[in-house]
């Protein structure tokens, strides 16, 4: 599993929390990792470092990645796991979606309601810990599902609202209705 963010924002990104799940579902999925990806807070890569090194080798951190590489570092996971506080739209779960990697998402923030819950996307209540968890362990479990239900949205064009031409059409659309 990966997660992203800027490391100055892992309060709201509930990194902590992220963490604490990783560890919890890999007691029932002993080969599950996550791995967080994000730069540009000492104190915090510091602060998160200590959680990640109590997870049991559960999590790490693998500092930033670079944008051009960030498509094909999502796509080699199982899934993206966001748990955000407070999430506007949140662009890394198109990047995921259109690199092929599964997302979850908090309900009621992000792309909650873009998708079906359960098929290419899982909603979780981020305040709710066990429920992280518990996504995580289908997550991991379930990767060859999900992400064959992902790969056929893709083919039916039902990611087409996430791609330049999509968000363009939207637009003009939008435009001429006004």
């Amino acid at each position: 599993l990966r997660s992203a963010f800027h490391l100055a924002g892992h309060a709201n990104k509930n990194a902590a929390l992220l963490l604490r799940a990783a560890a919890a579902a890999a007691r029932e999925v002993p080969d599950l990792r996550l791995e967080i990806a994000g730069g540009g807070d000492a104190g915090a890569y510091a602060a998160l470092s200590r959680l990640a090194e109590a997870s049991g080798g559960a999590a790490r951190l693998v500092g930033p990645v670079a944008h051009g590489a960030m498509a094909d570092w999502l796509h080699g996971a199982a899934a993206l796991v966001l748990a955000s506080r407070r999430e506007s739209y949140g662009m890394v779960f198109a990047e995921a979606l259109l690199a092929g990697t599964p997302a979850m998402h908090p309900a009621g923030a992000g792309i909650d309601g873009y998708f079906e819950d359960g098929g290419a996307v899982l909603r979780v209540d981020a305040s709710d810990e066990a429920a992280v968890a518990a996504a995580f362990v289908r997550l991991a479990r379930e990767e060859g599902a999900f992400k064959a239900r992902l790969a056929a949205l893709q083919a039916s064009g039902g990611l087409r609202p996430l791609t330049r031409e999509g968000i363009a059409e939207t637009y003009r659309a939008a435009l001429a209705q006004a």
